[in-house]
């Protein structure tokens, strides 16, 4: 009896584990990626690429340095 009581509080203790390592690993990763973005690419150049992809906006085609749309 005591050792099924002990085995269900392991098994419950081990899913909250997996849950805590589970939203550690995707807040680590969405916090690398905010810092990647921030450090390297720039808000103002990833909100552009965005309004290309939804197109609200066309890309700029640059030919010999002469934009061209």
């Amino acid at each position: 009896m005591e050792s099924d009581r002990l085995r269900a509080r392991a098994s419950v203790v081990s899913g909250v584990m997996k849950r805590r390592v589970l939203i550690g690993a995707l807040a680590w990763a969405l916090l690398i990626s905010l810092a990647h973005v921030s450090v390297n690419i720039g808000w103002a150049t990833l909100k552009g690429e965005v309004d290309v992809l939804r197109g609200v906006k066309r890309r700029e085609l640059i030919v010999g340095f002469l934009p061209v749309t």
